[in-house]
């Protein structure tokens, strides 16, 4: 897994430093990912990407040592851009986000100086996210003022600001916990998965030959967990519509990544939309209909152009 990017799919006491809440304030991190603060079992705060593309959330195996906590009790398939790795998993440790808790079985993965490159203790996955589902019905990932936020319902101003409602889908039902909605690129209909731990978005090939894209031109050079390199195409600038909203012009990676296929998503147009598009909206999610929106930042209805190039840095 290289640049920052991380998408997973996978088969706390009281006194604690980080305080109860259904809003929490995330920080906008200097690879242009969100992070909130957490604890695990009282230890913190802990920093967890708020991610979007992972089913469970998991934490680094650094901490887990120094609670002395099992980290065997499950084994888990993590499907980065590059890799699939094997990763373990510690039955009944559960962090804790404000009142966002995750699931039974965390996942234990490097995050510290490993290949995934996340500055982070850890990722929040969906099973915190959605966890407050039977009280909260709407999950709000207010990234354009980088709030997170579970709600009984929403107030009037922003139902006024939803002008219509995209169903979620599952392609493939052993994998029911992600975001999958439709969307247009230049004109071309396909699928996007909502990935907020990815900090750049990417189309598969599919894509990219439905909309006749000719010639190779690489930017970067990113590195797997092996060190081979991968040089990824940049696709022209084509405008993009999903949720409801309206880009002029993006620009995308154009790469087969793992993680499509057990999204069931290998043999169609797909994209996995990243932060660097999603960092100036508000994702609003009906979790008891099954249902998705977005609210723009600016009054225009138009989110800016993410330059790819100002990761070839980074990213080498």
């Amino acid at each position: 897994m290289a640049g920052f990017a991380l998408l997973t799919l996978a088969a706390c006491q009281a006194g604690s430093s980080v305080s109860r809440s259904s809003e929490l304030d995330m920080n906008w991190t200097r690879d242009g990912l969100f992070e909130v603060d957490a604890e695990l079992f009282g230890e913190g705060p802990l920093r967890l990407i708020v991610d979007t593309g992972s089913e469970r959330s998991a934490i680094d195996p650094q901490i887990m040592r120094r609670l002395d906590l099992p980290v065997r009790d499950g084994a888990f398939h993590a499907y980065g851009l590059f890799s699939v790795e094997m990763v373990d998993g510690s039955q009944g440790a559960r962090v804790r986000a404000g009142d966002f808790e995750s699931s039974d079985t965390l996942m234990v993965m490097p995050m510290h100086g490993s290949g995934a490159g996340l500055p982070a203790d850890g990722i929040l996955g969906m099973d915190a996210l959605f966890s407050q589902r039977a009280t909260h019905r709407y999950v709000v990932l207010d990234f354009a003022t980088s709030k997170l936020s579970a709600k009984r319902d929403l107030d009037a101003r922003m139902r006024r600001g939803i002008s219509n409602w995209t169903d979620l889908e599952t392609p493939n039902p052993d994998h029911p916990g992600f975001l999958i909605f439709d969307v247009s690129i230049g004109g071309i209909d396909g699928k996007a998965v909502l990935d907020s731990g990815l900090a750049f978005s990417v189309m598969n090939r599919q894509f990219a030959e439905a909309l006749a894209l000719r010639g190779r031109t690489s930017f970067a050079n990113l590195t797997d967990v092996h060190g081979e390199v991968v040089a990824p195409m940049a696709m022209p600038s084509r405008p993009m519509r999903t949720l409801g909203l309206n880009w002029d012009r993006i620009q995308l990676m154009v790469y087969n990544a793992e993680a499509f296929g057990p999204l069931g998503l290998d043999n169609e147009p797909a994209i996995l939309l990243g932060a660097d598009l999603i960092a100036s909206t508000v994702i609003v999610v009906d979790t008891r209909l099954g249902k998705i929106t977005a609210l723009p930042e600016s009054p225009d209805d138009t989110a800016p152009l993410y330059d790819l190039n100002l990761w070839s840095t980074r990213l080498n």
